[in-house]
């Protein structure tokens, strides 16, 4: 079901819920200038789980109404709204690429919002690569961000492509409501300059790192660092995907979705 949520003044964000009230919400977090047809390949698995499935455009993006959000807070902050609105109580987070930095923003800003656990698909806290920090991403140093778009174009997203559905859906997505780059670069800009260690190591919430091996993005490495330094982090790595994890191998993905949520709903 498809529905128009007022965030704020001359702002709503559409979402797509699968599920019914009161069922365990599990709330999906898209990348940036992504679109929330991404996750049409997790649809049926948390159906399966009898959980209550949440994807959402981010405002001014999609099928969403207003401007781009200039930064990770404002949209931390939508999301808090959201959850009040829709009474999300509790909810698992999943966040793919900026999405993962959505949940931490989300974490570091609402800290009076309980959830679950926190998934994430193939980010770095940091982006920035520097003398210290090795784990951003590939060749990405604040002396070279503002060539960000370039450097990422050099890259190819995907291993072998997206799952067919997935594909088609997403087209039609980007078809209905080209993303607009130009209007994003605030937001670019704060993702790309964001340091989120401190909320990874100190968050008592258990949290999963789903990253790829074939990651065009992120080399191996930044996953089991934040594991060392928080015994609530578990790790997996999945071959033979690019950075679209949940879209390019989804059996495997949801496989290790059921498990996560298995894991943080009976704990």
């Amino acid at each position: 079901m498809m529905q128009m949520v007022t965030i704020a003044p001359q702002t709503q964000v559409s979402v797509h819920v699968h599920g019914q009230k009161g069922d365990i919400p599990v709330i999906f977090l898209n990348g940036y200038g992504a679109y929330q047809q991404i996750w049409a390949a997790q649809i049926a698995c948390v159906r399966e789980l009898g959980y209550r499935m949440v994807t959402w455009d981010y405002r001014g993006q999609g099928e969403s109404t207003g401007t781009i959000a200039p930064d990770l807070h404002m949209i931390a902050d939508d999301l808090a709204t959201l959850i009040q609105l829709m009474s999300l109580e509790n909810p698992i987070l999943v966040g793919h690429s900026m999405g993962a930095s959505v949940a931490w923003a989300f974490a570091r800003y609402h800290p009076e919002i309980p959830i679950r656990g926190r998934l994430t698909i193939d980010q770095s806290p940091k982006m920035l690569n520097d003398a210290a920090w090795h784990y951003g991403f590939k060749g990405l140093t604040e002396d070279n961000s503002m060539a960000f778009a370039q450097l990422r174009s050099q890259k190819q997203e995907t291993l072998h492509g997206l799952n067919d559905m997935v594909f088609q859906r997403l087209q039609n997505a980007k078809n209905q409501a080209p993303f607009a780059p130009a209007a994003a670069q605030l937001l670019l800009r704060d993702h790309l300059n964001a340091d989120w260690r401190s909320v990874v190591v100190q968050s008592p919430t258990p949290a999963l790192f789903v990253s790829a091996v074939n990651s065009p993005y992120f080399p191996m490495g930044y996953d089991h660092w934040c594991a060392m330094q928080n015994s609530h982090i578990h790790t997996v790595r999945l071959a033979n995907t690019g950075h679209d994890i949940m879209a390019e191998v989804p059996t495997a993905f949801n496989q290790t979705l059921r498990h996560f949520c298995h894991l943080v709903v009976d704990a």
